[in-house]
């Protein structure tokens, strides 16, 4: 988490923004979740809440043979999204163009966006509340001096969606935000940050994003 102090002398409260872009794409469903899905259909139409009706019935009005053609037509022609990227292939984590089935999160490294004047260390973009601010206005002035407020971004709600002891002191709120709108190029504001990513939550718990223990258990609750 950070090191900055409060210049009071009492303990810093620190709040901490988690943008999330949300999946674009439908996640295959593994084997379990179809035969679920097959069995779930099955019952509902022994129930009679589903009716089996015959694949040759037309639409009234419409010519049976040509109603055939124009479907196999359509389905020749329909291209559905690619679930695999050029990040994906490429490994490229600056951008959110990647793990399309995935909620990412974006995280920062360095400098003041990641709570520390150039370390090493990974968070999601955070800052000191001065007081006289509210903990989800301390938030979106973390995600602004990262990014920036050119982004279509929308903050989900005015509480804390968890929090976590900071070291070396004070209190660490995490308020939940969303990317609206397709997907958009990130930039960091100058001096913000070093360096930043977009990972799902498995990278978050198992690879070098954080450091702090008790948050990588928090994370694993809260996202």
């Amino acid at each position: 988490m950070t090191d900055a102090a409060s210049t009071s002398g009492e303990s810093p409260v620190i709040a901490a923004c988690v943008l999330q872009r949300l999946p674009l794409v439908r996640p295959r469903l593994s084997s379990e979740e179809q035969a679920q899905l097959a069995w779930e259909r099955q019952r509902a139409l022994q129930t009679g809440e589903l009716k089996d009706y015959p694949q040759n019935v037309a639409p009234t009005g419409k010519d049976d043979a040509g109603s055939k053609q124009q479907q196999q037509q359509d389905l020749r022609t329909f291209d559905p999204v690619p679930s695999t990227t050029a990040a994906d292939s490429s490994g490229d984590v600056s951008t959110m163009r990647r793990r399309l089935a995935d909620s990412v999160y974006l995280v920062v490294r360095g400098g003041p966006a990641a709570g520390g004047g150039g370390g090493g260390e990974w968070s999601f973009p955070q800052a000191v509340n001065t007081g006289e601010e509210s903990i989800s206005d301390t938030a979106q002035r973390a995600l602004s001096s990262a990014i920036g407020r050119s982004h279509p971004v929308y903050f989900i709600g005015n509480a804390p969606m968890g929090h976590v002891r900071a070291v070396p002191s004070g209190t660490a709120f995490f308020m939940l935000a969303q990317v609206v709108d397709d997907p958009w190029d990130t930039q960091l504001l100058p001096g913000a940050a070093k360096e930043f990513a977009w990972v799902t939550k498995q990278e978050l718990l198992t690879g070098p994003y954080l450091a702090d223990a008790r948050l990588k258990e928090l994370v694993s609750k809260m996202l």
